[in-house]
């Protein structure tokens, strides 16, 4: 069924938009635009054509609040660190939070688990920066998952017909169907790489819950992470309704480098959790499933098909994308 809310046509609108986009495919620049020919329609594009209440319903989840012992166990564990070096550091950090449950508590022994936050950042390449400031943040939130964890930027399962290669810096997969996709970049990228993971993100997220969708997953929903500029961005996709990829914005915040930083986390503690439990329903909805042999792999009716991150290709008779 058509999306409306609140009087407005939802689907019809965008779908519109979406046409005239298309006509002028070889002149567009604009990521939210460009996105919008692969049928996602980011937060940006979706403020051009409605009011702010509609856009907060389309493309926000309701704030979640960190728990109490979440708070606890990270400002006093940050606190701590600030004046201790490491091995002290991580003594308290282990009476803090071992034996804890919480998400802070996952966080602050990821981030212990070496030296690095307790010595003075360098800035280095993305390598570096995903082994000092990322990998914990990656871990903490999923690693209890059993998922697969891919870092070495292996090649991104995608649709049986889809010619793009991808490597994302990091994906997670379970039964070989990747529900969480990263792009991270050092906070000294080039804004035109950094650019380039705002495109290819979503449309990693949209490629990955098509592949749930065609293998019968009830429901799934795909976990993006943004990492540029010091700060990260969690986003979830669905599909609700017909042709409509919309990312609804988990939250964002930014990512400590060193020990003095720890509290950042403290903003990101409740996305991340509710991304921990988008990601969880998922699995569960995949080990759900009916044997396959029952079940032959299916395309949804609500499904529409995935164009290349650069040189969209919509078919003839239009001209082919150019610099995209």
């Amino acid at each position: 069924p058509a999306l409306e809310i609140d009087g407005f046509d939802i689907s019809r609108t965008l779908m519109e938009a979406r046409k005239v986009l298309v006509r002028n495919q070889c002149h567009l620049s604009a990521t939210p635009e460009i996105l919008a020919l692969n049928f996602i329609f980011t937060r940006e594009l979706l403020e051009d054509h409605f009011p702010g209440e509609v856009v907060r319903a389309l493309a926000t989840r309701q704030k979640m609040e960190p728990t109490a012992e979440d708070v606890s166990v990270l400002v006093s564990t940050a606190l701590y660190s600030v004046a201790h070096e490491y091995c002290d550091s991580l003594m308290f950090i282990r009476e803090k939070a071992l034996g804890s449950t919480s998400i802070a508590a996952n966080l602050v022994l990821a981030y212990s688990s070496t030296s690095d936050f307790w010595q003075d950042a360098v800035l280095g390449n993305e390598d570096t920066y995903i082994q000092r400031s990322v990998n914990g943040l990656i871990t903490a939130t999923f690693g209890a998952l059993n998922l697969e964890q891919h870092w070495s930027r292996d090649l991104l399962p995608t649709p049986r017909n889809y010619e793009e290669q991808l490597f994302p810096d990091y994906f997670g997969s379970f039964k070989k169907l990747p529900i969480v996709v990263a792009e991270i970049k050092s906070p000294t990228a080039a804004y035109d790489m950094v650019e380039l993971d705002n495109r290819r993100v979503p449309c990693m997220m949209k490629l990955s819950l098509d592949q749930l969708l065609a293998a019968n997953v009830k429901n799934p929903v795909v976990v993006g992470l943004l990492i540029n500029e010091g700060r990260c961005r969690l986003m979830s996709l669905q599909l609700v309704h017909e042709a409509l990829y919309i990312p609804v914005e988990l939250g964002r915040f930014d990512v400590p480098q060193s020990k003095y930083q720890l509290s950042l986390l403290l903003p990101g503690i409740a996305p991340l959790m509710v991304a921990k439990d988008l990601v969880s329903q998922t699995i569960n909805a995949i080990k759900s499933r009916p044997p396959s042999f029952k079940v032959p792999q299916t395309t949804s009716p609500l499904v529409r098909p995935s164009y290349h991150v650069q040189g969209i290709k919509i078919p003839a008779p239009l001209p082919p994308a150019v610099g995209l």
